[in-house]
């Protein structure tokens, strides 16, 4: 069930992100987005949504979230995403930026799709991490075409 509400916020929320054309001015990147309970009628609201860079080491990975509404005065990170992945699941820990709030932990999956370069698409995929805690949930997504590797 948990897995199935994540499954299902993701592509929610991902449906409010901006389109991912590849050029060479606007390399590809990735995006992220939160979404909570909402407000009264609304059962689910995207509270921020803008672009991440992330960066794979191992099993490791780092996601600065950046939030183009309340970026930090030095043009950084508004948050700071630490995971590790295990095969598919993965745990991360999200800290925010130059404030004394707790960090808190954050429980999902990372799926890496891929078409061949047969197909219609050729060879265009995505990456996607769906992370949860309590009624919160973080979801990062690239398109990425066939052949590249991860972080990349």
């Amino acid at each position: 069930m948990r897995q199935m509400l994540s499954f299902s916020l993701f592509f929610l929320a991902a449906s409010s992100l901006p389109g991912l054309p590849a050029t060479p001015e606007y390399p590809l990147e990735w995006h992220w987005v939160r979404v909570a309970p909402g407000a009264g009628a609304a059962p689910w609201e995207v509270q921020q949504s803008a672009i991440a860079r992330v960066t794979f080491r191992g099993d490791d990975f780092t996601a600065y979230l950046f939030d183009d509404d309340n970026k930090t005065a030095t043009g950084e990170a508004t948050f700071i995403l630490k995971g590790h992945i295990t095969s598919h699941q993965v745990t991360a820990v999200e800290e925010q930026v130059g404030t004394d709030a707790r960090p808190w932990t954050l429980h999902g999956s990372i799926v890496r799709g891929r078409s061949r370069l047969s197909d219609p698409s050729n060879g265009w995929g995505e990456d996607r991490i769906s992370l949860v805690s309590g009624a919160e949930f973080i979801g990062l997504t690239r398109a990425v075409r066939s052949g590249a590797p991860p972080g990349k």
